[in-house]
């Protein structure tokens, strides 16, 4: 082996990193006799960095894809792929499934900046690797990790290759790349019929192609003198906590600290694309919800942005109407009796509330789907409004609505994490939409004996989570006619619970 691969061999035995492909017998491919990459195939196989597709055939001919190289990639840097598995909190690409051999080399490349996808939070992972993505990829690596490209074919000074016939056609962002790379042998061009030379930068990289250039690099790629390289300690954001309406976007900014951090890229990551998508630090509105965006330096420092994703003002908080059937905008209070709100709910006399609806679908007819506004407590510890959107009966729902706009105006500003209305269970107002739950965790369901059954906890004087028994919240819902969980006769309590009838 050359000076290149025998380094790698050696920091894997010292270091103990671990290489995921192990070295395979090229002499067993049937498939590179004759073929021009053939020498090259040979010394990037025995050195662990490619594999054949089966033990005979190393398929030279077939297209690179963006997932392969990055991980051949990631296995010539010697990184640990374990270390590499979970580097993110939220989702750094949409595109990628689950427990993919190449994940770690991924999240690795990204986060080094050696590539950040293709826009719009994918990366193509099955999508051919161009030529010239491949050189910028390769140039990217060499200056994040202290190297540099040295150039023994330029000969005398001054002297310059010929412009490939089809420079025009390169992207911008890759030409410097692709002369740097060229003028150090990296690459050298496919032959015209005239002699001259065409780099073909949409085309797509083959595995032989890939193959010769990692061989390649061994001659040319060198520590770069007197570099050292210093980590980010602090990741400090523009904005901690922001709004967003629909169809807006804001961008964030991100700093490093020290200020002379060696490599300033910064990663971006959102908890939830389908609420928040973020791009370059671009976070745009998908739709009403709270997540979270996060910036990472190359060395895993992280700051978080609470994103709270919202309708425009003048849609906020309408009571939806049903496509069918009765819907009483009238609020409902705490003096009605059980025949009253039996008929305004159902617009007859009924024996249990809970046994009106035979099946699921049948109650579902019914129910409307309400956004109501809520404080929240962010990572920093300020206060900010979400929104939540929860189904309740139809006939309940401007009575819903009421509650939650009172609840928000309280000064205290109770935070809410967690909002639960309509679910179809047996015996629970929560399967005609006249129940709502509040932080469950919280506000536990116990036994008589106090034995958590749902939730973990209640203890209003540690968490502002647990809602006070006969507080604010409890006298909104008491004023519109519902009643707390806890004064069942049974003894169970059931401190999350708000119901209608009382049940």
């Amino acid at each position: 082996m050359r000076r290149f691969f025998s380094l790698l061999l050696a920091i894997t035995l010292v270091l103990g990193i671990a290489t995921p492909a192990l070295a395979a017998d090229a002499s067993k491919f049937t498939d590179i006799e004759g073929h021009w990459a053939k020498p090259y195939i040979e010394e990037v196989v025995s050195a662990g960095l490619m594999n054949g597709i089966s033990e005979t055939t190393f398929s030279p001919n077939t297209a690179m894809t963006r997932s392969m190289f990055v991980t051949v990639l990631g296995r010539m840097a010697g990184i640990d792929p374990n270390a590499w598995k979970l580097s993110y909190e939220g989702v750094l690409y949409r595109d990628i499934q689950p427990e993919q051999y190449y994940i770690p080399y991924v999240n690795w490349a990204t986060r080094m900046g050696i590539t950040s996808g293709i826009g719009g939070a994918k990366f193509d992972p099955n999508g051919m690797i161009t030529r010239e993505q491949m050189l910028t990829m390769l140039q990217r690596y060499a200056k994040v990790t202290g190297k540099a490209f040295e150039s023994p074919i330029l000969g005398d000074e001054g002297y310059q290759l010929p412009a490939f016939t089809d420079a025009s056609q390169i992207a911008d962002w890759a030409k410097d790349a692709v002369n740097e790379l060229r003028s150090c042998g990296i690459v050298q061009g496919i032959a015209n019929a005239d002699g001259t030379l065409r780099f073909a930068p949409k085309q797509s990289a083959s595995r032989a192609e890939a193959a010769t250039i990692f061989s390649r690099m061994d001659g040319v790629l060198v520590n770069k003198s007197g570099w050292s390289e210093t980590f980010a300690t602090l990741v400090v954001l523009s904005q901690n906590v922001m709004e967003i309406t629909k169809g807006e976007s804001i961008t964030l900014t991100a700093q490093l600290f020290p200020a002379s951090t060696t490599n300033q890229t910064i990663t971006w990551v959102s908890s939830n694309p389908a609420i928040a998508s973020v791009d370059g630090g671009k976070v745009r509105w998908e739709s009403v919800g709270v997540c979270t965006i996060y910036a990472y330096s190359s060395n895993g420092c992280k700051a978080e942005c609470d994103v709270v994703c919202e309708y425009p003002p003048s849609k906020e908080n309408t009571t939806p109407t049903p496509d069918s059937g009765f819907q009483d905008l009238t609020l409902a209070n705490g003096n009605e009796s059980y025949a009253q709100k039996c008929e305004r709910i159902f617009g007859k006399s009924v024996s249990d509330p809970r046994a009106v609806y035979a099946s699921k679908a049948e109650a579902q007819k019914d129910m409307v789907s309400l956004t109501v506004p809520v404080w929240d407590i962010g990572s920093s510890g300020a206060k900010y409004t979400r929104y939540f959107t929860l189904e309740v009966h139809k006939n309940i729902a401007a009575t819903v609505d009421q509650i939650f706009r009172e609840i928000y105006a309280c000064d205290a500003k109770y935070p809410i994490h967690s909002l639960g209305g309509f679910r179809y269970e047996a015996r629970s107002e929560h399967n005609c939409g006249l129940a709502i739950d509040i932080n469950p965790n919280e506000n536990y369901y116990c036994s008589p004996q106090g034995q958590a059954l749902v939730g973990s906890f209640f203890s209003p004087e540690k968490s502002e989570y647990s809602i006070p028994v006969n507080g604010e919240i409890d006298q909104i819902f008491k004023k519109y006619g519902f009643t707390r969980g806890i004064y069942w006769r049974s003894g169970y309590k059931d401190y999350m619970h708000y119901s209608f009838f009382g049940t």
